[in-house]
């Protein structure tokens, strides 16, 4: 290749160069980068809001009395309303109990309540009228067949208090007469 051919084809480079459109890349304007942020952010919350609701001791278990409410006043046969969620297998058994926190005591109520769903069912407190603690607990298979058999022995006195572990929720109710 000689001296001209050389000449020619650095012009020719040259020339393309000059051609090719110089691009500057435009920079998403500060308030972009800002919403894009937060909406991202807004979007994380609500997934874990969802997928992991509750934000208790038990990390994603879930269970919830959601009616009665907390303070309201009940019969003697009480509905209860709730739901559970994510409830390991060792802790698959659910019922819900009064207690007696001044006595250390409680007295749990049938029938069990299935895990992992919502749950309708009627309980009745034989206990003075006033202030109860209504209990939504998850126990293991043990714990479970203590109660079965407290039920059969057709005990009055209450079981000692269940493990604060087992406890996913409670309400405070006023038991009329």
């Amino acid at each position: 290749m000689d001296s001209r051919d050389r000449d020619i084809d650095q012009e020719v480079f040259e020339l393309l160069d000059k051609a090719r459109p110089i691009r500057k890349r435009k920079r998403p304007h500060p308030a972009i980068i800002l919403l894009a942020t937060i909406g991202a952010m807004v979007a994380a919350t609500a997934a874990l809001i969802y997928f992991f609701p509750g934000n208790n001791q038990h990390g994603s278990r879930y269970g919830e009395i959601t009616s009665p409410a907390h303070g309201d006043s009940a019969l003697r046969v009480i509905t209860v309303s709730g739901v559970t969620r994510n409830l390991p297998p060792e802790r698959a058994h659910v019922i819900l109990a009064v207690d007696v926190p001044g006595l250390g005591l409680t007295w749990p109520k049938l029938p069990f309540v299935a895990p992992n769903t919502a749950f309708q069912v009627s309980v009745y407190e034989g206990g003075p009228a006033g202030t109860c603690v209504l209990s939504l607990y998850a126990v293991n298979t043990d714990l479970a067949e203590k109660i079965k058999e407290w039920h059969r022995q057709e005990r009055f006195g209450g079981m000692p208090m269940f493990p604060e572990r087992y406890r996913i929720d409670s309400i405070t109710l006023n038991i009329m007469g």
